[in-house]
């Protein structure tokens, strides 16, 4: 696969995003951003395609072929269901609206849990031990809950993948913070 044709393929995917979600900007978003990853695979195998050594292994080759042969069916199978989803208002675009919600409430989860700490008081007073101890095994105890839900989340995307032979993107969301070299 050229990176034409996967940039092709990568903006008729957007396009069908856009219009499965209603062209509301926020799903588009978060379905973009949940579908990206999956892209930048595929443009990384393709690329190690166009550039692989003569001397490389023909089962290296092969290998990375069938790859974007599987990816190829997976995203096909996608676009069918995103194309059902904009024609239709059934289980298709119930899936993709969700989907998008979702990923939206993570980013939005991530975001929150990473916000600034507060400045230190040097004449505040100091917690007792005992309340201090309370409230890391409470944030322990969140983010253990988060942290399953989230786990059981990708499992079933993983095996409506599977079933399916569809590619439902990842839930890779990256907090980037500023510093002061930025």
């Amino acid at each position: 696969m050229t990176s034409s044709t996967l940039t092709s393929v990568y903006r008729l995917f957007l396009r069908t995003v856009s219009v499965s979600v209603l062209h509301q900007r926020s799903a588009c978003l978060n379905l973009r951003r949940r579908w990206r990853p999956v892209f930048d695979a595929a443009a990384k195998v393709s690329l190690e395609l166009q550039n692989v050594p003569a001397e490389a292994a023909q089962a290296y080759r092969l290998e990375r072929l069938a790859w974007l042969v599987d990816w190829n069916k997976r995203i096909d199978n996608t676009l069918a269901l995103l194309y059902n989803s904009a024609n239709t208002r059934g289980l298709a675009h119930q899936v993709t609206r969700n989907l998008a919600h979702l990923a939206g409430l993570e980013r939005v989860r991530a975001l929150a849990s990473t916000r600034r700490l507060p400045k230190w008081n040097p004449q505040g007073a100091t917690p007792s031990q005992a309340k201090l101890l309370k409230t890391l095994e409470i944030k322990r105890l969140k983010a253990q809950f988060v942290a399953n839900g989230l786990g059981a989340m990708n499992e079933l995307v993983r095996v409506a993948e599977g079933s399916a032979g569809l590619a439902m993107g990842r839930q890779d969301f990256v907090v980037r913070r500023w510093t002061d070299q930025n």
